[in-house]
């Protein structure tokens, strides 16, 4: 029986917000990692727990990926002048009611 993301009986999925911090501009990387260390991204239709995914969006009511940038920091040169750009979001509602 596929691992549908939840724990002996619950009707909810087995979730956890963590923090990652990816260290290269590599596409996918955070997701990727993730599903390598079984810790997959709900929501990710390309490297996602297919069966948890689906019990998800069920009991969510949305299919939406739930990757977020809280906060996203670097610098850069342009024309010989460094500048550094930042911008912070809070999570979005449909993370909120899970967490």
């Amino acid at each position: 029986m596929p691992d549908d993301g939840r724990a002996g009986g619950r009707k909810e999925p087995r979730v956890a917000l963590i923090r990652l911090e990816p260290r290269t501009g590599r596409s996918h990387q955070l997701r990727v990692q993730c599903a390598k260390r079984a810790l997959p991204i709900v929501g990710d239709q390309t490297y996602g727990n297919f069966a948890a995914n689906r019990t998800f969006a069920k009991i969510a009511g949305t299919r939406r990926m739930f990757l977020h940038s809280s906060e996203t920091t670097f610098e850069y040169d342009w024309r010989g002048v460094k500048y550094a750009f930042s911008a912070k979001a809070p999570l979005p509602g449909e993370f909120e009611k899970f967490f």
